[in-house]
């Protein structure tokens, strides 16, 4: 019973992952999900262009916020903690964000 268990998230997460194959064709996964929505609509050339532009100012709104977000939240932090805390949190956001670009640069180098 246990192994039908750890089995099935097993195959979920193979599942998803074959599904979005994103940068296997040396294509973001942006543009992987425009393409679909693409041919799922039947969109035209300049159904698409216009498709990803709203797409393009979504994201840009998006950064928008959650940067207004950050920065709320990091002046709400430096009310409380220490400033080694403080510290440790820019340490930690910098690892993760340095972690997240060497992951995007390897994915970028094996796609091409």
């Amino acid at each position: 019973m246990k192994s039908k268990i750890l089995i099935i998230p097993t195959l979920l997460i193979t599942s998803i992952t074959l599904a979005c194959p994103g940068d296997k064709a040396g294509r973001s996964i942006e543009e992987f999900r425009i393409n679909k929505i693409s041919h799922e609509l039947n969109l035209t050339e300049e159904q698409v262009i216009q498709y990803k532009t709203v797409v393009e100012k979504r994201n840009a709104k998006i950064k928008q916020a959650m940067d207004s977000i950050r920065s709320s939240s990091h002046t709400e932090l430096n009310k409380f903690l220490t400033p080694e805390q403080m510290q440790k949190i820019v340490e930690r956001n910098e690892h993760r964000r340095n972690h997240k670009m060497t992951r995007k640069a390897r994915r970028e180098r094996h796609s091409g």
